[in-house]
């Protein structure tokens, strides 16, 4: 089957179009035929030696798809030949098939075209775990969301409107109209001198209950001033910088919680405890269709690089993804 490789750690240009061995299934796993894939800033990471990932041969990237079920081994039991299934991967999602441990799927809800469910499931199960697993959001808190014309930020978002959530977000300000109409309501300029001052005032006496913060060292100060007491400050990313000097007296000051959290090196079971948390509790918006992850760009499998190259110059508000033939060809 063709898979992109990563043949030499130069981002993008680095991938190669190669033959990759059929994936065999065995025990709980599920064979699906990809039709549609998605971008991750992991995937650039991986694609320029910064995320270095254990693989026999050449790494191929990609953590999330949809496509259809062609087979599944002798213990798997959620789903037959033919269904159409979305899922979560620790990689391997940039080539033709896939076998994965049926734990990490989901059934594709006719509500989404393909574009769509290929790039759903990382986005919207990394910010459904970090605002209400670890977080805790529910109806009527603030939250706040930096990057928020990210994926995951994107998500983010709209889980919050479904939960009755209030958000205010902090983006560039050419970004700010896209946000705005996914529901926040108040949109900032991430690269404001002032954002922490900005973030206060729009946040009001109270504070936010949960931040979720993707830049790490340039806006953490501003996170954990915008948090109400008690607050929790979920780290998910570090797009700005790794090393901040952190005002410890204000963590004490306000007893708040600073969280760090990722999605990729958990364990298939805890993947899996998160997929059955999401569908209990958003299954039915999931279902019709309220949650699906805003598109910047569809992309043919053929020009898989140029989509990565997209996420590479930070262009996109929201999701990036790649259908498998012409898009025009796909559901």
């Amino acid at each position: 089957m063709k898979s992109w490789c990563i043949q030499n750690e130069t981002g993008p240009d680095g991938l190669a179009l190669i033959d990759r061995p059929e994936p065999e299934v065995a025990g709980r796993e599920i064979l699906v035929e990809i039709e549609s894939t998605a971008m991750n800033r992991a995937d650039l990471l991986q694609a320029l030696g910064r995320y270095p990932v254990r693989s026999a041969g050449p790494a191929v990237p990609g953590l999330e798809f949809a496509g259809r079920v062609l087979a599944r081994g002798p213990e798997a039991r959620a789903f037959a030949p033919g269904d159409r299934v979305l899922g979560l991967c620790d990689g391997g999602a940039f080539a033709e098939r896939i076998a994965l441990d049926e734990r990490l799927l989901m059934t594709w809800p006719p509500a989404l075209a393909a574009a769509e469910a290929g790039a759903f499931a990382e986005a919207f199960l990394t910010a459904f775990d970090a605002l209400v697993r670890q977080g805790g959001l529910g109806a009527g808190d603030l939250l706040v969301v930096q990057a928020a014309a990210s994926g995951v930020g994107c998500a983010a978002l709209l889980i919050a409107r479904e939960l009755g959530a209030r958000a205010i977000a902090c983006c560039s300000p050419a970004k700010a109209a896209a946000v705005s109409a996914l529901g926040a309501t108040e949109v900032l300029d991430s690269r404001s001198p002032r954002l922490a001052e900005e973030l206060r005032a729009a946040c009001g006496g109270g504070g936010a209950q949960v931040v979720l913060e993707m830049i790490g060292a340039p806006s953490l100060a501003a996170s954990l001033g915008a948090a109400a007491p008690g607050g929790r400050v979920v780290l998910i990313g570090l797009l700005g910088g790794a090393r901040a000097e952190v005002d410890l007296g204000l963590i004490l000051k306000k007893g708040l919680i600073l969280r760090g959290s990722l999605l990729r090196p958990r364990s298939v079971a805890e993947k899996g405890a998160i997929i059955r948390d999401f569908q209990a509790t958003l299954g039915e918006a999931f279902a019709a269709g309220r949650l699906r992850p805003p598109l910047h760009r569809t992309f043919e499998f053929a020009e898989l690089p140029r989509a990565l190259a997209v996420l590479a110059g930070n262009e996109n508000v929201g999701k990036v993804a790649v259908l498998r033939g012409p898009v025009g060809e796909n559901p």
